[in-house]
């Protein structure tokens, strides 16, 4: 399994790669493949980090409503005794 660095010296070997060609202007490629090349080169790499057990998720954002609406309830329930 390869280490965080690895993983991260690799994706930005392709990152470097992808700005030479782009900025050299001998490829032809357009901004627009630029960017969603740019984009994959990062998806992967975070991919592949959280594969490896080096990266996690964050955890999902809070449904505050749905909260507050539960705890009204409990209030309501403990009121009514």
């Amino acid at each position: 399994m390869p280490t965080e660095n690895q993983i991260k010296t690799n994706y930005k070997k392709l990152h470097d790669d992808l700005s030479d060609i782009y900025y050299d202007g001998t490829m032809g490629i357009t901004k627009t493949d630029f960017d969603a090349q740019h984009g994959l080169i990062w998806d992967s790499m975070r991919d592949e980090l959280i594969a490896a057990g080096h990266l996690t998720l964050p955890e999902p954002p809070r449904d505050l409503a749905a909260e507050v609406d539960t705890l009204k309830a409990a209030v309501i329930a403990l009121e009514a005794k």
